[in-house]
């Protein structure tokens, strides 16, 4: 069996939302068998603005449950201990959009970016990661040569 995703839409990066939204459609099957999915949400980006969106979460088994006060305390433990760490948290998340009929094709970018704005809620917490970006080593010489510049 082959799967593919295919990319519907994308809302990128920015500073005031603090996420990236993606829209995929999975396709699964062989050959002429291959069956479109419906299409999902894929979101990551600060889980201070994301967790409140989130109302349920993937254990590491695959099964879901309410993304309650226990999960959000160890999930908030982790992203702490990472972030004292100098590490950059991302949390990702998704959610499928069957119950959503829009044809992706024929409705405006605009149009598909406001109504993925009214469906960022409900989302499962897929997980976190966090990202270790070390300042290089040429890093202390520059900010001794811009202190020197005033």
């Amino acid at each position: 069996m082959v799967e593919l995703n295919h990319k519907l839409f994308e809302i990128p990066f920015n500073s005031k939302n603090k996420w990236m939204l993606t829209i995929i459609r999975e396709h699964k099957g062989v050959g002429e068998k291959m069956e479109m999915g419906e299409p999902s949400m894929l979101v990551k980006g600060a889980p201070d603005v994301l967790f409140p969106a989130c109302s349920r979460a993937l254990n590491a088994d695959g099964s879901e449950v309410p993304f309650d006060s226990d999960v959000f305390r160890r999930v908030s433990a982790l992203q702490s201990q990472w972030s004292s760490e100098g590490q950059r948290v991302l949390a990702l998340c998704r959610k499928s959009l069957d119950s959503v009929k829009v044809d992706f094709n024929h409705t405006s970018a605009n149009d598909v970016e406001e109504m993925m704005y009214s469906q960022l809620s409900n989302l499962t917490l897929v997980g976190i990661v966090g990202i270790r970006d070390p300042p290089r080593s040429d890093v202390k010489t520059a900010v001794q040569i811009i202190r020197r510049a005033g």
